[in-house]
């Protein structure tokens, strides 16, 4: 008599628990290569007054806008731009204004302000975090990006 083998059983998970093991690996797509993730939640952190929102002013522009993005490789020629298909971003700031800070820096960069969407944030009583002031979530926002022009 041969004994036969027995496949082990899965542990039954709670609810919203997955294993590594049940996820298909994937190949990870780039919106700026090796630095921002395309379709990715992507967070500037640093101190007051540094530039983050001169930063992403910049990188808005350029999604909406299809503008190539910076490149240190040697192996693309100067002049060659690669424009993309206009996008759109969705975006959060806690620290500056939108109407005297934000959109000026936007329009100087030259963003499609058609295409740049805000979800507004409120900072807590003691000034150190902040909380949305949307009750929409990130599931929400996609849904809504891939049913308008928006499409972030």
């Amino acid at each position: 008599m041969t004994a036969k083998k027995r496949t082990p059983k899965k542990k039954r998970l709670p609810e919203g628990v997955k294993l590594a093991s049940d996820y298909a690996v994937s190949e990870l797509r780039w919106l700026w290569s090796g630095r921002l993730p395309l379709g990715k939640v992507s967070i500037l952190e640093g101190d007051p007054s540094r530039g983050k929102s001169m930063l992403t002013a910049d990188w808005a522009a350029r999604v909406t806008s299809g503008d190539p993005w910076p490149t240190s490789s040697i192996r693309v020629k100067p002049n060659r731009k690669r424009r993309r298909e206009p996008r759109g971003v969705v975006m959060v700031c806690g620290e500056d204004d939108w109407g005297d800070t934000i959109v000026p820096r936007l329009i100087a960069a030259g963003a499609d302000l058609d295409r740049v969407a805000s979800i507004l944030v409120e900072r807590d009583e003691d000034g150190t975090s902040f909380r949305s002031r949307s009750r929409v979530t990130w599931t929400v926002w996609r849904r809504q990006c891939e049913r308008s022009t928006l499409s972030c």
